[in-house]
């Protein structure tokens, strides 16, 4: 196990654009306050699920913790969002200026369970330091290029926000696909979150079945990738989520399948 220390964190500037996120409709209590917009920005384009907040009887916002930071600005941080369903997460962005943020895309991740994470805390109980297994951390850094020159052809780019967008499907179509995303499950209280969207207006949203506390039953997630007009296909445009901590490629695999950033026929 190896202990990652928390460091300062430089971004330098200037970098050409690859892919643009929009940024669609959004709720106005969504709001993240902290130091990093542009590594908030990062996650909650990354990690199914994201939402950006907490939203319970008393708000909570996210746990934004620089950890590493190489010599070509790259930095590798935590983010955890403080509900049920949050992975444990260390992140990599690749670079930012003042207006946009850049990153690789799919593997840019590693997650792990909160009682798979070692955590450190200072005499005020505030989180200082975590240790995620080397092996995890190696792989990640590797596919990220960690301490290599600067690979543009690689990133995608967003810009930076402090409020998850919610997307361009509308209540009453997501209303409609869930039943179709999750089948059996689509019963109770359903959640529906945007995840991102490509340059064509293509969207993805992440679908949950939440069990009340009186059944039992688990969580259970589907992916929806949308077309513009708000249609999907039912046949290769639904993925049932099987594993929820490590399902970067097969992400990758439904979007290429979906023509993902592909111009529209």
């Amino acid at each position: 196990m190896k202990i990652l220390k928390k460091t300062a964190m430089i971004i330098s500037a200037g970098l050409i654009t690859v892919m643009i996120l929009s940024a669609c409709v959004r709720f106005p209590d969504d709001h993240y306050s902290g130091d990093y917009p542009e590594l908030f920005t990062v996650a909650v384009y990354s990690l199914l699920g994201a939402k950006g907040h907490s939203v319970s009887e008393i708000f909570h916002e996210v746990i934004l913790l620089v950890i590493d930071e190489d010599s070509y600005g790259r930095v590798m941080f935590l983010y955890v969002e403080p509900r049920a369903t949050s992975t444990w997460s260390l992140i990599i962005s690749q670079y930012s200026s003042d207006t946009h943020v850049y990153y690789y895309p799919h593997f840019n991740f590693v997650s792990l369970p909160r009682d798979e994470v070692y955590r450190e805390r200072d005499e005020h109980m505030r989180l200082v330091n975590v240790i995620f297994p080397e092996d995890l951390v190696a792989e990640l850094k590797e596919r990220n290029d960690w301490n290599q020159p600067l690979n543009l052809e690689r990133v995608v780019r967003a810009a930076i926000i402090r409020t998850k967008p919610t997307g361009p499907i509308n209540r009453r179509t997501l209303r409609e696909a869930h039943f179709v995303a999750l089948g059996d499950y689509a019963r109770g209280h359903v959640h529906a979150q945007f995840f991102t969207v490509d340059n064509y207006g293509r969207s993805i949203y992440l679908f949950s079945r939440v069990p009340n506390s009186s059944a039992n039953i688990n969580n259970h997630f589907a992916v929806v990738l949308f077309q513009p007009d708000g249609t999907f296909d039912e046949d290769i445009g639904v993925m049932e989520l099987t594993e929820w901590f490590h399902y970067q490629e097969m992400l990758k695999e439904f979007m290429i399948k979906n023509g993902w950033n592909q111009p529209l026929e």
